[in-house]
């Protein structure tokens, strides 16, 4: 499970599970001018009194468990500010970004916004957001320096800070330790790929009948995953003007095909149809590794029928590395009251984030609020688990190249993946579809 939901929730068992989010400014006093001629007189509309309690809307992308969980954290700040009263949303009718689109496009948006960490770039060009870099220099409380670096640039955009993420997710590897002491196999440690695929045949069982009844890995084959499998092999996806990909680059394509192998050669991992169709989880117990994100914990906490643990991730030719997830906050340009929409924005990266990583869906985005004893490393949700893999991933963690465009870059690589997931396509094959795709779309 996970933090409340962002844009990765089909990869995230939303706690909400998996994933948060233009205009002219509202400000303070215009200038009108009264009649004409010469004798016109300027007259100054002073700036709307502050009621004694402020009202103010926040849209989010949540469901279930996730917006109950974002409707306590609201209450407490509400509890605290008491001058200040946050009533929060969700979409009715639609998918979060394309309501928030109408509602952006008719001038009409909330006065806060959830954003997911990969949809910045757009909607900071939009000017959904207005800029909060005055406000973290002069609030003492601000400390941009707080927050750990890679996250906090992901919601920054032509170098100027547009939301505040509340929570920080990265990836691991999660372990079935019973599976691994019936195979008589060590628990993994620093290892490498090939460490990684030996252990994965050697807990993968088949019956009588050939038929695999127990796997030894299971692949995810989101964007989360294989950005890092192409970065560990040396590979890359955008140049660093963003108008070139290098996805067929042989380090890029070799990459992805190496995990492809391991579902469709080895045979170590179902395909992710064949998966769905079975059910089969990390959590049934016939599965005995998974990478994946921060969000799981809380979820597999529950699991009574084995015993797992955390490891860091293999290894590959060219290092360890990680994906970085996050959710945020911002302030429409529309809001009458951006100073009291501060604060609840700010009330996020701490009380708030606290509060979420207590219930082990994903660290504090701040290094002061993550390091506090008991907070997140210690805490009821995640005890007798190694999640500091997770704390220490933050060390080689990052979000791939973002840009406008991104959206419709992710279903260009996804359509293709597809395919060589299920060995349909090579890697190679796949990629040379993908990147004159990609190509024209950045030039456009």
């Amino acid at each position: 499970m996970q933090a409340p939901k962002s844009v990765h929730d089909d990869e995230r068992h939303t706690l909400s599970r998996r994933e948060f989010l233009k205009l002219a400014g509202a400000g303070a006093g215009m200038l009108a001018l009264a009649g004409c001629g010469p004798k016109s007189t300027p007259v100054v509309t002073e700036a709307p009194a502050v009621p004694e309690q402020v009202n103010l809307s926040l849209l989010v992308d949540e469901s279930g468990e996730g917006l109950t969980i974002v409707k306590g954290i609201v209450e407490a700040f509400n509890d605290k500010q008491p001058d200040i009263l946050v009533d929060v949303s969700i979409p009715s009718g639609g998918d979060y970004y394309t309501v928030l689109q109408t509602q952006v496009a008719a001038g009409s948006p909330p006065d806060m916004m959830q954003m997911g960490e990969a949809y910045m770039p757009p909607w900071a060009e939009k000017g959904a957001f207005i800029p909060l870099d005055d406000y973290l220099k002069g609030d003492p409380e601000g400390k941009p320096d707080d927050f750990y670096p890679a996250v906090l640039q992901v919601f920054q955009w032509k170098d100027k800070t547009y939301a505040l993420p509340k929570d920080l997710v990265t990836w691991a590897l999660y372990y079935n330790k019973t599976l691994f002491d019936q195979a008589g196999l060590d628990y993994p440690g620093d290892w490498t790929e090939e460490d990684y695929l030996e252990a994965a045949q050697k807990l993968t069982i088949k019956d009588d009948n050939g038929r695999i009844v127990q796997y030894g890995d299971l692949i995810s084959t989101s964007w989360g995953n294989y950005f890092p499998m192409i970065w560990q092999h040396g590979g890359r996806y955008l140049d660093d003007e963003h108008t070139k990909c290098f996805l067929n680059e042989p380090a890029a394509y070799e990459a992805l095909q190496w995990w492809a192998d391991l579902i469709n050669v080895y045979e170590t991992g179902p395909t992710p149809v064949q998966a769905q169709q079975a059910g089969m989880g990390f959590e049934t117990g016939k599965v005995a590794m998974l990478i994946q994100g921060t969000y799981m914990v809380p979820g597999f906490q529950q699991v009574s029928g084995f015993e797992w643990d955390i490891a860091h991730k293999p290894k590959g030719p060219d290092g360890r590395w990680s994906i970085i997830y996050s959710g945020a906050f911002g302030i429409s340009p529309k809001c009458r009251w951006p100073d009291q929409a501060w604060e609840f924005v700010k009330f996020m990266t701490y009380e708030g984030s606290e509060m979420l990583a207590a219930l082990g869906y994903s660290m504090p985005s701040r290094e002061s609020v993550a390091t506090k004893p008991g907070v997140y490393v210690g805490a009821e949700n995640t005890k007798g688990k190694n999640v500091e893999v997770f704390v220490e991933a933050s060390e080689f963690a990052r979000l791939h190249e973002l840009t406008p465009t991104w959206g419709q870059e992710e279903q260009i690589i996804k359509a293709d993946l597809d395919l060589v997931w299920l060995g349909q396509k090579t890697a190679r094959e796949a990629t040379a579809s993908i990147v004159p795709q990609i190509d024209a779309l950045l030039a456009s």
